[in-house]
């Protein structure tokens, strides 16, 4: 019997996902800088 791994390990903090540049994405990304979170940004310039 095998044993499965999920698809995607799950982070070790919770993530947030940025679409878009502008800038109120912007500040929510520097505010959250000294947070325990994983940011990922997404823009169409990547």
């Amino acid at each position: 019997m095998a044993i499965e791994k999920p698809l995607f390990e799950s982070a070790a903090f919770p993530r947030i996902i940025l679409i878009g540049g502008g800038f109120g994405r912007i500040e929510l990304a520097k505010h959250s800088k000294d947070k325990e979170v994983e940011i990922i940004k997404l823009n169409r310039h990547n």
